[in-house]
């Protein structure tokens, strides 16, 4: 085991050091970038606050004209939605026992201490190592 704890401790050295090299690297190249980045950021934006200046014209254009293809590949879909009370949704969908689904996250995390007989638990043995292992001759 001591020959794999140094093979272990190599890599684990090896592994930090490229991380560090990866990070400063990241940095030069973050900051040579923010400027691109900056304007990426404004243009998405622009972009953004023109189409929202474009929907009302679109959706009156379509209102007064009924066509749904407008100028330059503009288009209009209409699509329609549901209007409900998801509380009363969901007390009828329990009292039909239609679209339920577990939410295991929220059972397993409550299951044990509500004593369900149907629910066991095991243990897994599991093994850690330290971020950082001592040369071992």
């Amino acid at each position: 085991m001591k020959e794999q704890l140094n093979e272990l401790k190599k890599a684990m050295t090896e592994l930090e050091y490229q991380q560090n090299y990866y990070a400063e690297e990241k940095k030069h190249f973050d900051d040579k970038m923010f400027t691109t980045t900056e304007i990426i950021k404004a243009t998405k934006e622009q972009i953004e606050k023109i189409k929202q200046e474009i929907k009302p014209l679109a959706i009156a254009e379509y209102e007064s004209t009924g066509q749904k293809k407008l100028t330059d590949g503009i288009g209009i879909q209409c699509r329609k939605t549901l209007d409900y009370d998801e509380a009363e949704a969901f007390e009828f969908a329990k009292e039909k026992g239609l679209f339920l689904k577990l939410d295991k996250k929220a059972f397993e995390k409550s299951a044990i201490s509500l004593g369900l007989n149907f629910v066991g638990e095991s243990e897994n043995v599991i093994v850690t190592f330290p971020k950082e292992i001592k040369e071992i001759s």
